[in-house]
């Protein structure tokens, strides 16, 4: 859990996403209360820390936010 400037608290981590044969992994953030879900794309350089901070503010804000790699 972390808190991200005296807002909510937020709840990232690395997930696999699963279809039958297909696994995808994905960092999740997720807010206490989600307002909605956004997908967040990744640039060429994949799942950086860029990416991983830009679904924690995401959640920070109230939305679910994932980045699949």
């Amino acid at each position: 859990l972390q808190k991200l400037r005296g807002k909510s608290i937020v709840n990232s981590s690395w997930i696999k996403l699963s279809n039958d044969p297909l696994q995808i992994d994905a960092y999740l953030s997720e807010p206490d209360t989600a307002r909605g879900a956004i997908i967040v794309v990744q640039e060429i350089f994949g799942v950086n820390p860029h990416i991983q901070e830009v679904t924690r503010r995401l959640a920070n804000e109230g939305y679910l936010a994932i980045a699949p790699a």
